[in-house]
């Protein structure tokens, strides 16, 4: 009896734990059907898994990496407030108050998940199987729709085949979730080749550059393993390769965000910069540029900047108004800002690899987030986005499985059954 209570509470919080993840994965779908009602659910989740890790009874909470990152959350934090009190150029409070969380969820989040995951191994089991039901149902999809069945894309038709998105609003928001559980699907002691490779094929459907990029990602990651049969880190040419690889396959956005200079990406690139020296050493502050509050509660930064006549940054129709990242990091938190930016995201990569490297995890499956992310951040809010919290328990399943401890687990409750057995048989 006294085993069965101790044993119960790991399997609760891991069954929980699922349950919020699936909760990650299914808001999006939902949120169209239902109205907005699931549009907060990953600050919710979010929010929940930094009260679960603080109230965690965890040893060794954090490490020096995570300390320094969280160092660098407050400073970015710091300087957006700074900017909204001495600029004044959002009005609204909530409007900050959502923003500033939106632009920090992916890093809290996190570090917390790394704290709540520790010791729960089953979990990256249940993601892996949750991932091949949803490449099943994703394939599936990918059929009907392809045969004129069903409709489950955007209109979009090149070369003559329709683009996929599935259930959710946006092909990218497919792409986005293929490409975590892709990461899962390297996890493990071999790749799970097979389902990464239809990973690919999904990827490619939705017909977005950044998709098609991380499928080539993806693919050289397979083969590099097969050849080298290597799981540690691949060396720096390989990283020079994967780079120019992705730059050439996405090179309509990177023409689009840097090159044309009418398009709502390349003139909030150009504007970014320009109120980052203006605001010099601070930016404009929270929700104020580049970000979806900013666009809600519409700036005066883009009155100010003509960009209110710009198409998709229009104040009654903002589409395109968060599909940045780093103009939001320039305009909002300046040059100063953008160092912590940088500096935040070159401790929270310390921490994902310490904690990898001390386990023996391949890098194809705690890499491959982290490159999706930068690729995205090129034509997207990327680290600011809904499926922050999602690739935060991503990843933290990942780098907090020990596969040694779960075999040391594995016999120590098959030599305890084993001793239940022999009483009994007493």
């Amino acid at each position: 009896m006294l085993m069965r209570s101790v044993d119960r509470t790991p399997l609760l919080s891991e069954i929980v734990i699922t349950l919020l993840f699936i909760v990650l994965l299914c808001a999006p779908m939902l949120d169209a059907a239902y109205g907005g009602v699931f549009s907060y659910a990953d600050e919710a989740i979010a929010i929940l898994l930094v009260l679960w890790a603080l109230l965690s009874r965890c040893g060794e909470k954090v490490g020096v990496h995570e300390r320094r990152g969280l160092v660098a959350v407050g400073l970015l934090c710091t300087l957006g407030l700074v900017g909204n009190l001495v600029f004044g150029y959002q009005g609204s409070a909530f409007a900050i108050a959502v923003d500033l969380f939106t632009c920090t969820k992916i890093f809290v989040a996190y570090f917390a998940a790394r704290i709540v995951l520790r010791g729960k191994g089953r979990c990256l089991r249940a993601f892996q199987t949750i991932g091949k039901i949803f490449f099943v149902a994703a394939a599936c999809g990918l059929l009907l729709h392809v045969a004129g069945v069903v409709q489950l894309g955007s209109g979009r038709v090149t070369f003559g085949i329709p683009c996929y998105q599935f259930i959710f609003s946006h092909p990218t928001n497919l792409a986005a979730y293929c490409v975590g559980f892709s990461a899962l699907m390297f996890a493990g002691k071999k790749p799970k080749n097979g389902w990464l490779v239809l990973a690919c094929l999904i990827l490619v459907s939705t017909q977005r550059a950044k998709a098609v990029a991380m499928a080539f990602v993806i693919l050289f990651f397979i083969f590099y393993g097969v050849m080298k049969r290597d799981d540690g880190k691949p060396s720096k040419l390989v990283f020079v390769f994967l780079g120019a690889g992705a730059v050439f396959l996405g090179m309509d956005q990177i023409q689009e965000y840097f090159l044309t200079s009418t398009a709502a990406r390349s003139l909030l690139m150009q504007d970014s910069l320009t109120i980052a020296g203006q605001l010099f050493p601070l930016g404009s502050g929270f929700a104020t540029f580049g970000t979806y509050m900013s666009g809600e509660y519409y700036s005066p930064l883009y009155y100010e900047y003509g960009l209110n006549t710009v198409w998709g940054l229009w104040p009654s129709n903002p589409t395109f108004v968060s599909d940045s990242f780093w103009p939001a990091i320039l305009a909002q938190f300046g040059f100063i800002g953008l160092v912590v930016l940088v500096y935040l995201l070159m401790e929270t990569g310390k921490s994902i690899a310490g904690d990898a490297g001390a386990k023996g995890i391949r890098f194809a499956a705690f890499g491959t987030v982290p490159i999706y992310l930068l690729i995205l951040s090129t034509s997207d809010a990327s680290f600011f986005n809904f499926y922050g919290p999602f690739y935060a328990l991503t990843i933290a399943a990942i780098v907090s499985h020990d596969k040694h401890e779960e075999h040391l687990k594995s016999v120590s409750t098959g030599n305890s059954s084993a001793r239940i057995g022999n009483r009994g048989d007493k």
